[in-house]
C-alpha cells in the first residue's frame, strides 16, 4: 500500500497509482465463500455472529436474496438465509428501525431501536427474542422506553451477572424515571438498585442527547459515551464513567471540551479506553485543540500520549464501529474514506499504538461517501469480518448491503490450541497456535498430538477443554488456574 497525501497535485494527476493494491487473500480482501447472492434490497444497520457461525442482521430491507425478511434476519455462514430464523412479521411503529443487538450467553438476542411492537406484541424499543427468532414472552419490559419525541434504545450491553444495561435516548424505562441509560433484570423489568438519579439525569430531554454507547470494565464500572454535557450537577461532556450503581465516578474526567459527539468506545485489556467519534480535545494539555474522530484514554480519563490520535476525512466524518482483536490490534469502520490520509474505503485495520496497519487493505472498499459501513463483527473463530452498511458493491464485488472479509484468525480470537509442535512444555509458544496462553484465553488440547504439555510455572487461563484422552500435567508447588468453565 502506498501513502495517499490526496491534496498533492500528483494524487490528483494519478489517483488511480494511489489507490491501495492487494493481493489475493490479504487480511480484508472479500471472502468469495460468504455470497448472498442478490442479498438484502435496503441497507442495514447491525449484524452480530453467533458462537455456531450463523449472522444475524438487521436493517430497513424487506427481502433477502428473494425472500420476505422483514428488517430482521438470520444468514447460515455461507450467506444464504436461514430458513429456521422467523421473527414473524418484526417490529412494528412509525419509521421503526433496529439500532443495536447483541447476544446472550443462552443463544437469546436482545434487540434495541425506536419500535413500539414486535409481531404483534407491544414493545416499547427493546426485546428480546428466542434462537428461533420469535419473541421471548418472559422478558417483559412493560412500557419500554419513553418520554422523548422519539424513544431509542441505541446501546446494549450484558453484565457477568446477565443483567442488562440499556442506553438511548429516554426520559422512562418501565415505571421509573431513567434518563438515557437504565439497567434491566434478566426478566426485563429495572433495576431499582441503578440510577444516575431521577433529578439529575444525564442529558436533557431530546433526541440528541442521549447515549450511543457504553464499554464495561473488568471492574464492573460503566464507561458511556453519548451528546449529554452533564451527569447529574457535574458537567461531564459526552463521556463519563459510572459506577456499578449508575452514579458518577469522579476519577474519570476527559478533556472533551467542544466534542459533538461519542459514536462508540471500547475497552482494552488493559483497561484503556479506544473512543471514536467527532472529537475536540486538547492534546498537549496546553490550549491547542485537536479536530480528530479516535483517541486512547487512560483508566483516569487522561488522554494517552503514546497513542496516535486518528482523523477521519470523509463528508460526512463517521467513525461507528471499534472491533478489539486479541493480539492489540483493532478494526474500525464507518464512513471513512481516508484515515491519517490512508485510504480505507470504510473500513481498516489499526496497530495497538494507533498507526494505519497496511497488512489490512480492502481495497477500494464500499467506496466513497454516502456508501458506509454501519457495523462490523469479527467471526470468533477464524477472525474473518463482516460488515453491514449503505453499499451495494465491495471492491468492485457486487454486494447489496453484506459482506464478507478475510481477516486474521488469531487476531480475532483468544483461543489457543496445543499442538506440542517442538516440545511438552506449556511455555513453549512454538507448541501453541496463535501465541502462549493468557489469563482470558480458552485453550484446548487435543489428544491427537504427539506431546502433552507439562506446566511448570504457575499460569491462569478463562476456559480449559481437554480431548478424550489429552492429559495436561502440572508440575508439584505450581498452579493450573481456570477462572471460567
Amino acid at each position: 500500500m502506498k501513502m495517499c497525501l490526496k491534496h498533492f497535485a500528483t494524487c490528483i494527476l494519478l489517483f488511480i497509482t494511489c489507490l491501495p493494491f492487494h493481493s489475493f487473500g490479504q487480511d480484508g480482501t472479500i471472502d468469495p465463500t460468504f455470497n448472498p447472492g442478490t442479498g438484502a434490497n435496503a441497507m442495514l444497520h447491525t449484524t452480530v455472529v453467533q458462537p455456531n457461525g450463523k449472522i444475524i442482521i438487521t436493517g430497513d430491507f424487506i427481502t433477502y436474496n428473494g425472500a420476505s425478511k422483514k428488517g430482521l434476519a438470520r444468514l447460515e455462514s455461507n450467506g444464504n438465509p436461514d430458513a429456521s430464523f422467523d421473527p414473524g412479521t418484526g417490529i412494528s411503529g412509525v419509521n421503526a428501525t433496529i439500532l443495536v443487538t447483541a447476544l446472550q450467553s443462552d443463544g437469546k438476542i436482545l434487540i434495541g431501536g425506536n419500535f413500539t411492537g414486535f409481531n404483534g406484541v407491544a414493545r416499547n424499543g427493546i426485546a428480546r427474542l428466542n434462537t428461533d427468532g420469535s419473541l421471548d414472552t418472559s422478558f417483559n419490559p412493560g412500557r419500554g422506553v419513553a418520554g422523548v419525541s422519539v424513544p431509542a434504545v441505541r446501546a446494549i450491553v450484558i453484565q457477568p451477572d446477565k443483567k442488562i444495561i440499556i442506553g438511548g435516548d429516554f426520559a422512562t424505562c418501565g415505571d421509573y424515571d431513567r434518563r438515557s441509560i437504565a439497567r434491566l433484570d434478566t426478566s426485563g423489568i429495572v433495576d431499582i438498585g441503578f440510577s444516575t438519579g431521577a433529578s439529575f439525569p444525564i442529558g436533557t430531554v431530546g433526541l440528541e442527547d442521549g447515549v450511543n454507547t457504553i464499554g464495561i470494565q473488568n471492574d464492573g464500572k460503566l464507561i458511556v459515551g453519548g451528546r449529554f454535557n452533564f451527569v447529574g450537577l457535574v458537567a461531564r461532556n459526552r463521556i463519563a464513567r459510572l459506577e456499578t450503581n449508575g452514579t458518577l465516578d469522579p476519577g474519570f474526567n476527559t478533556v472533551t471540551d467542544r466534542t459533538d459527539y461519542i459514536s462508540t468506545v471500547a475497552v482494552q485489556a488493559d483497561q484503556k479506553i479506544l473512543v471514536g467519534g467527532s472529537l475536540f480535545v486538547n492534546d498537549l494539555g496546553g490550549g491547542s485543540f485537536s479536530d480528530i474522530n479516535l483517541l486512547r484514554v487512560n483508566e483516569n480519563g487522561s488522554i494517552d500520549p503514546g497513542f496516535y490520535m486518528g482523523d477521519v476525512e470523509a463528508d460526512p466524518q463517521r467513525l461507528w464501529t471499534i472491533l478489539l482483536q486479541s493480539d492489540g490490534k483493532f478494526i474500525i469502520s464507518g464512513v471513512i474514506q481516508y484515515y491519517n490520509h490512508w485510504y480505507a474505503g470504510g473500513i481498516g485495520r489499526v496497530n495497538a499504538d494507533g498507526t494505519w496497519d497496511g497488512n489490512f487493505n480492502a481495497g477500494f472498499g464500499v467506496g466513497f461517501s454516502p456508501a458506509s459501513i454501519t457495523q462490523a463483527a469479527l467471526q470468533p473463530d477464524d477472525g474473518k469480518v463482516i460488515v453491514v452498511g449503505n453499499f451495494t458493491s465491495f471492491d468492485g464485488v457486487p454486494r447489496n448491503y453484506v459482506a464478507r472479509l478475510k481477516g486474521d484468525p488469531c487476531g480475532g480470537s483468544n483461543t489457543k490450541t496445543w499442538t506440542g509442535a517442538l516440545s511438552t512444555s506449556w511455555h513453549n509458544v512454538g507448541n501453541w497456535t496463535c501465541g502462549l496462553p493468557n489469563s482470558g484465553s480458552t485453550v484446548v488440547v487435543n489428544a491427537g498430538a504427539g506431546n502433552m504439555p507439562e506446566v511448570t510455572q504457575s499460569v491462569s487461563v478463562k476456559k480449559l477443554t481437554l480431548k478424550n484422552g489429552a492429559v495436561v500435567t502440572v508440575k508439584a508447588g505450581v498452579d493450573l488456574t481456570v477462572t471460567g468453565n
